[in-house]
């Protein structure tokens, strides 16, 4: 209840503009330190360790809430749109985190015949390398043609492993295609992003490392 309040007031407090902006800010903070909190506690007393993973990625949220903060006061240059890029990689990332687990264990259990599907961890080390690599020259270089190198790279990467999860009986259960679905079209999305990076820099090539600003 308490963590409903802190999230509930940030967002109504936005509805009155600037003038209440320490208030969100305030709000929304000590809302996120509280969520870690409540998603690391249970984690530890069970020794889950590599569940500690999903933490990481909510402090980094955290941090970019921060930042986002930050640049509204003009402490930090940029920082409102670091932050928003950064938001949606780590999104991204949660999502293809969560679902390189429930997918896979949904589609085994859930067909109606026995199936055991092809998991291989070059795939899992080289999918994560790679979104790093994304992360990082999103927010720190801005290179444009990298931005594109790295999410088609995802984007193969991260189909094939589809591949490997798909099986026919998937498409006969509401919930498994619609997660498969879902997936692969997420996974388009880097088609696109890659799209978008380099388009930006052909349409304004006199300012190659600001196409993050202008909603990249």
């Amino acid at each position: 209840m308490v963590l409903f309040i802190l999230w509930c007031a940030a967002r109504v407090l936005f509805l009155f503009g600037t003038a209440l902006l320490p208030w969100v800010g305030s709000a929304d903070l000590l809302f996120g330190l509280m969520l870690i909190i409540a998603i690391a506690v249970p984690i530890i007393k069970a020794k889950q360790w590599l569940q500690l993973a999903v933490v990481s990625k909510v402090m980094l949220l955290w941090l970019g809430n921060l930042v986002f903060y930050l640049g509204c006061y003009g402490a930090l240059t940029d920082g409102m749109n670091y932050a928003i890029n950064g938001a949606i990689l780590l999104f991204i990332s949660l999502i293809l985190m969560i679902g390189r687990r429930v997918i896979p264990f949904f589609i085994e259990r859930g067909v109606d015949y026995k199936v055991q599907l092809k998991q291989e961890k070059w795939l899992d080390i080289s999918i994560l390398v790679v979104f790093i690599s994304l992360f990082l020259n999103v927010i720190f270089l801005q290179v444009a043609n990298l931005s594109a190198l790295f999410a088609w790279a995802l984007f193969g990467l991260n189909g094939y492993r589809l591949l490997n999860w798909h099986t026919g009986g998937i498409w006969r259960g509401h919930l498994l295609w619609s997660l498969y679905v879902s997936a692969c079209l997420i996974n388009t999305g880097f088609i696109f992003y890659g799209l978008q990076a380099l388009c930006y820099v052909r349409w304004c090539p006199w300012s190659p490392r600001s196409f993050t600003q202008a909603g990249y």
